[in-house]
This record gives C-alpha cells, structure tokens and sequence, in this order.
C-alpha cells in the first residue's frame, strides 16, 4: 500500500509540475496571439476534454507530464495537396469556413484543389481555388477556418501570423522562458505553503518525537529514554550538572559520557513546566548503515 501511495503521489508531483511548465508556455503564446490547439494534463487517449474558443482543455490517460500543442509551421498547405478533393463550406459572405477530406461531412461544393494558400506567409487572405466539372472557381478563405479529416475532430488552419515561428525574438524567447519560469513561482508557493503547516524552527531544547521501542535479533526492547521515564514534549534541563538551554547544548552529553565511570549521565528534565526528579540514562549507541555490508566482528560489551 505504501508503495502504492508513494507511486500516486510521485505521478501526481510529476503532472503537477509539468502542467504549470506548459500552462506558463500556453499563458504567453495565447498572450502573443499563437494559435494553441490543445492544453492537456496526461499523455496518450483523451479522457475528457473541452473546447473552449479555439483550445480544447483536456485531461488524458497516462498521468505522465501534459503539453501545450502550438501552431507551428506550414502544415496545411502540405496536407492540401494538389487535385486532391475536398468538400467546401461558405458562410453568407461566400468565405470558406470549412474544409472537408473524405467526405467526413455534409459540404456545399466539391472539387478538387487547382491551387491554395493557407499559410500567407507574405500577409496576402488565405485562399483556396477548385475545379469542378471544368470550371475553376476561386475562394477566399476565413483565417479561423476548420480543415476536418474526422467529422468530429476539426482543426484550425493556422495562417503565418498565428504561428509560433512569426514572432519576434523576444516574444520566442517569452514563450520558451515561460515554461521554466512557472516552475520557479510553483516552488516558491510551495515554500511559502509548506512553511504554515511545518512552522518556524525552534532550538529549544523540547523532545519533539523518540523511538520508544527497538528490535535487535528480532526481539523488542524500551529504548534507553523510554527506560528512563522521559516522553514527547518534555523539556531537557540539564545534564549531569550542564544547564541546557537550547538543543544544541545537548552535544554536551558525549564529553558527560567520557568522564563517566559507568557510562551514565543523569538527565533532569521539566513536564508541563513542573521540573521533575533527575534520572539515570545509559545511551545506547546505534551504528546504522546504507544498505552497505561488510566484515563486522560484534562484542559483547
């Protein structure tokens, strides 16, 4: 179950953060008019999504990061072959609104393509122009015309000015900073989170947690402070006759213990501000390691 835990929440941390790196992409290059087809949280199938103006919000199956899908390159006009059929879609004004491959839907005219620019890199109306039972016929075409290959899954044409590679250096570098910069602030609010729910660091000398108990050869014994009576919350104030006034004063036991004869020191100790008797504590000394093993001789002593 632990591993389980572990497992969510380290997918959770990963989507999280790099969700926030692609939304301060998408921030900016909707900020500097870039078409974004897509903002999504996951990767692979699309679980739920949508469209809102021209970006479709979405969630997807595998919780491995998320991405921002900018306009980005010539992409159309590549895909719009010449003598390819399409169907067409005008408004009022006799303007494309829809482009139509495959006859994945109902369409006005129908013909095959003779010439076309989507792109405009050189500012001039997109347009496309057809032939149909001879007869060339030439249309001016909407800037936010749909191109559909599927009947429900339309595409945006992305003319020159509305992709990423028609702005400015700056603007480019913005767009590419904004992702990294967003990490920045996430962990800076993290920070700032964390720190009403840890609290300031005290150096008082108040026993905040202990290990009441520990196995050795698989048997169960107290722990030498738990031998000695002490519990959470209560505060150290001297060892042998050393005034403790702050935690760090406690190193102060190692020295107590190599001018002792038997190993011991007495600790006295305050519970609910009432100082309570001396006690007698003989430490125990633990040598952990990292998994790491070598030849180790044990004694008795």
């Amino acid at each position: 179950m632990t591993i389980v835990i572990a497992l969510i929440a380290f997918l959770f941390g990963l989507c999280l953060i790099i969700s926030i790196h692609e939304l301060g992409h998408f921030m900016f290059a909707k900020k500097y008019n870039v078409l974004c087809y897509d903002y999504s949280i996951g990767m692979g199938p699309l679980i739920y999504g949508k469209k809102k103006g021209e970006t479709t919000y979405g969630i997807r199956a595998i919780p491995l990061g998320g991405f921002v899908a900018m306009a980005d390159g010539d992409n159309f006009n590549n895909m719009l072959e010449k003598d390819l059929e399409v169907g067409l879609n005008l408004d009022e004004n006799n303007k494309v609104t829809e482009i139509i491959l495959n006859k994945v839907k109902e369409y006005q005219v129908f013909g095959r393509i003779v010439d076309k620019d989507l792109y405009c890199e050189d500012g001039k109306t997109p347009f496309i122009t057809i032939r149909f039972d001879g007869a060339e016929t030439n249309y001016e075409v909407n800037r936010d015309a749909n191109v559909y290959i599927k009947a429900k899954k339309p595409m945006q044409i992305a003319p020159y000015d509305r992709c990423f590679e028609s702005k400015g250096k700056w603007p480019r570098f913005v767009m590419l900073f904004a992702g990294p910069m967003m990490n920045f602030i996430l962990a800076i609010f993290l920070f700032i989170v964390a720190g009403f729910f840890v609290g300031k660091p005290s150096s008082k000398p108040i026993i905040g947690s202990m290990s009441e108990t520990y196995t050795l050869d698989k048997k169960t014994y107290q722990t030498p402070i738990a031998l000695a009576g002490l519990k959470k919350g209560d505060t150290i104030v001297k060892i042998n006759t050393t005034t403790i006034e702050k935690w760090n004063d406690i190193d102060c036991i190692t020295e107590e213990l190599k001018n002792s004869t038997t190993a011991t020191v007495t600790i006295t100790y305050s519970r609910d501000g009432v100082v309570q008797p001396p006690t007698e504590v003989r430490p125990m000394v633990y040598l952990g390691n990292i998994g790491l093993f070598g030849n180790v001789e044990e004694y008795s002593d």
